[in-house]
């Protein structure tokens, strides 16, 4: 490829330092940036407000395994505020309040479902269930503080 080409590339030439120059490094401390820090700063204030704010994301053994008796939720009757495609919400507290309840619950009714399942097919692998349950092992949870950010 490119043999009519006449330009040779020669060897490098090594860079030439004479020898009282000498590189000087200056590790300096490291400095926090300030604006993330009061950026981050209120979500660490709790917020006094309705009750789906105070509920935690991820979702409590009792929530999946569907045995929370502080919750009038059973496997066969869950009781969400419905979803209002047309008109206004009385509050915007309502409409976000209700929007969280229905996506948690998309969320969460396929894992219920998929635990049913296992629990009743302990030994089962995922050909057990045609590939409609992906099982992990050795999966842990992290704890809630390697999640966190620190700064």
């Amino acid at each position: 490829m490119n043999e009519n080409l006449l330009e040779r590339f020669g060897r490098a030439r090594r860079a030439f330092r004479p020898e009282r120059e000498q590189a000087q490094v200056w590790i300096l401390p490291s400095t926090l940036n300030l604006r993330i820090r009061n950026y981050f700063q209120p979500s660490t204030v709790p917020i006094h407000g309705s009750a789906w704010l105070s509920r935690p994301a991820v979702p409590s053994t009792e929530e999946i395994l569907d045995t929370d008796t502080a919750s009038s939720n059973s496997a066969d009757i869950v009781e969400i505020v419905p979803n209002k495609p047309q008109g206004a919400w009385e509050s915007k507290e309502a409409y976000l309040s209700a929007q969280y309840e229905l996506l948690r619950e998309d969320a969460l009714q396929p894992l219920r479902m998929a635990v049913a399942r296992m629990r009743i097919t302990p030994e089962g692998n995922e050909e057990t269930f045609c590939a409609s349950i992906g099982i992990y092992d050795k999966a842990s949870e992290l704890p809630p503080a390697a999640i966190r950010p620190t700064y």
